[in-house]
């Protein structure tokens, strides 16, 4: 009962988030014009491809429960093959989803100039150490005559524009806002840094990852006014 609340709410969670791409900021950024359906059809894609992951996760789940559960007096073996079964359908399809995400990624990166450089290692998870994806995930590219480059772990991300520029640093969300006219609640947990040779801005937190959007924005007004200050 506990797993399926768990998962309810994740689905729930999957869903909500989906749902939450800001369109318009997206195409503040491109530098060019956007393909109609760039952004709903990564959406689409990857909401399928983690409502497939959660549905798995909880057969498996269910399956081992009512394994313990029935014991000795209930088709323990079968249940057991059943769940074998259902990891190896699991792991495929981990590795076709991972293929599409990064197709998507690819489509939803060319229209802000940039592209996906460097992908995480799968490797199998080892006793004490529960994360299976080692490396960052890095995008890099060229906007407004600038090398830009992302990099992103499930609890940070960083974002770099290079250029040259004067010192300064900033860790409030309410500055932050003002100079992207973004609201302060998406720039929690974030810090800038500005100069010498770059703009840096790092966010810490679960999803890091997924405010690329605003922390590119940031980083590249933060370079506009180092550069008009210079």
């Amino acid at each position: 009962m506990f797993v399926g609340v768990v998962l309810a709410a994740a689905g729930l969670g999957v869903r909500r988030r989906a749902t939450r791409v800001n369109g318009s900021l997206y195409r503040q950024l491109a530098l060019g014009e956007v393909p109609p359906g760039t952004l709903r059809d990564a959406v689409r894609g990857t909401q399928g491809t983690q409502a497939t992951y959660l549905v798995l996760t909880g057969l498996t789940s269910a399956l081992m429960f009512t394994a313990v559960g029935l014991g000795e007096d209930g088709p323990t073996a079968l249940l057991l093959y059943a769940g074998v079964a259902l990891v190896v359908v699991w792991l495929g399809v981990m590795v076709r989803s991972l293929g599409r995400a990064y197709r998507a990624a690819a489509d939803v990166l060319a229209p802000l100039g940039l592209a996906v450089t460097a992908v995480p290692s799968w490797m199998p998870a080892l006793l004490g150490s529960p994360r299976a994806l080692h490396g960052d995930l890095a995008i890099g590219g060229e906007r407004h005559g600038r090398a830009v480059t992302i990099a992103q772990r499930p609890e940070a991300a960083v974002t770099v524009v290079r250029g040259r520029f004067a010192r300064a640093t900033t860790t409030s969300p309410a500055s932050m806002a003002a100079l992207t006219g973004q609201p302060s609640r998406f720039f929690r947990r974030v810090e800038a840094e500005v100069g010498p040779d770059r703009v840096t801005v790092r966010r810490t937190g679960n999803g890091a990852g997924r405010f690329v959007y605003h922390d590119l924005l940031l980083a590249e007004h933060l370079a506009a006014r180092a550069e008009a200050a210079t």
